[in-house]
């Protein structure tokens, strides 16, 4: 199976289109886990070996991710308002390859929030290059929504998740594009999955959401 796939560009999704309120990143309960995730399971209190934690330029999402994925950005999109979208990407690619195959890393973004989690997996996920794709409910301690699930995807049989889920209290919608190109990178695929939350996470210390340092390393 070819390794090109077919999406459009998470980054520039017209997420203003579609029903939303004003982005207040503020308050929740835990951190999200996959919904595959073993019972009992769920975020991780510091990053284990190998692994870093990113936060993103506004100080408000944050992921951990394995330090072999050193092209990172971290700074804002911009919602059709004008208004600054959270926004992390991480991988051992830059962001156009990672768009056109299946090479691992996540991108991550905070967008305003949307009781249509499908609406914006139909326009920014995945439309070609899995075996098998299928949307599911996603629910999580916190996040609950939707999740595109991608199967053998790419030359490697990797595999693909789109998840955009929300809070209870509707505060915003967590937008979450993770890839992995073969079966070695699963224990990554996992960590970015039982980490990512937000500066409202009672369970995030604040002393530790800083902003990522800009280089094009990711830092210690």
């Amino acid at each position: 199976m070819s390794p090109i796939r077919s999406r459009h560009a998470l980054r520039l999704l017209p997420v203003l289109a579609l029903p939303v309120a004003a982005l207040v990143l503020c308050q929740s309960a835990s951190a999200s886990v996959p919904p595959t995730a073993p019972e009992g399971s769920g975020p991780v209190a510091s990053p284990p070996e190998g692994y870093v934690r990113l936060v993103d330029d506004t100080g408000s999402i944050t992921v951990f991710v394995p330090e072999t994925w050193t092209t990172v950005d971290t700074a804002p999109a911009a919602n059709e308002d004008g208004s600054a979208r959270p926004y992390v990407f991480a991988s051992g690619v830059d962001l156009a390859v990672f768009n056109d195959t299946f090479a691992s890393g996540v991108l991550y973004t905070a967008i305003p929030y949307t009781d249509d989690p499908e609406a914006i997996i139909t326009a920014g996920g995945l439309t070609a290059g899995c075996e098998s794709t299928k949307v599911e409910p996603y629910e999580g301690p916190v996040f609950t929504g939707s999740v595109q699930v991608g199967e053998n995807c790419g030359e490697g049989g990797g595999t693909w998740n789109m998840i955009v889920a929300s809070p209870a209290d509707q505060s915003f919608t967590a937008v979450i594009q993770l890839q992995i190109e073969s079966d070695d990178d699963q224990e990554a695929f996992d960590i970015v999955l039982q980490s990512f939350t937000y500066a409202g996470d009672p369970t995030v210390d604040p002393i530790v959401m800083v902003p990522t340092a800009p280089s094009s390393s990711v830092p210690g």
